[in-house]
């Protein structure tokens, strides 16, 4: 069995979802799991998700929708635990505080625990955190100056924006700066 799983798809655009159409089309439709992962609904699904859905219902399927909310404290604390290296215990009294601090600031997102978590581990080296916000900016400083002007151009554009297109607007020679930002 196939398994298609694409996340972020409030970015994708109908001429994807019109290959995920054709790519599901019977008579000789794969045997298929088709997992979209997206922001919350409420907000905007964007074009990609109505196009899929509309193929879906046109090839006779209906979709099963699953809403994910925050991932519990107790979980959370375990995806910390783990990747702090601290199993269960605590071998020194401010980890528990900061497991405690990393699992309050992520606010239940995985992907928020695991960068705190790898920031902590990797970067620091120390009982110490800082917001999710202020590693993102350290980050960002760090990065080269043709890099640096590549990212702010894709975030000022607020949707998907061709690759030659950024690096036009950003002045950027250097191909580096896409694999630099990957």
């Amino acid at each position: 069995t196939l398994a298609i799983v694409l996340d972020d798809v409030q970015w994708g655009d109908l001429d994807s979802a019109a290959v995920i159409g054709a790519l599901l089309r019977p008579p000789d439709a794969p045997e298929v799991l088709l997992v979209l992962g997206c922001r919350d609904l409420d907000e905007s699904p964007g074009e990609f998700l109505p196009g899929v859905e509309a193929h879906l219902a046109r090839a006779g399927v209906a979709p099963e929708r699953l809403r994910l909310g925050p991932l519990p404290a107790d979980e959370a604390e375990r995806v910390v635990r783990a990747l702090l290296g601290s199993g269960g215990s605590d071998p020194a009294p401010d980890v528990g505080r900061l497991v405690a601090r990393i699992v309050d600031e992520a606010a239940g997102s995985p992907f928020s625990l695991q960068q705190l978590g790898r920031h902590v581990r990797d970067e620091t080296g120390e009982v110490d955190l800082a917001s999710l916000e202020d590693i993102v900016q350290r980050r960002i400083d760090r990065l080269p100056g043709h890099a640096r002007r590549l990212l702010e151009v894709v975030a000022l554009a607020g949707r998907p924006i061709a690759q030659r297109i950024a690096e036009r607007a950003a002045e950027v020679g250097d191909p580096t700066g896409v694999a630099i930002l990957r």
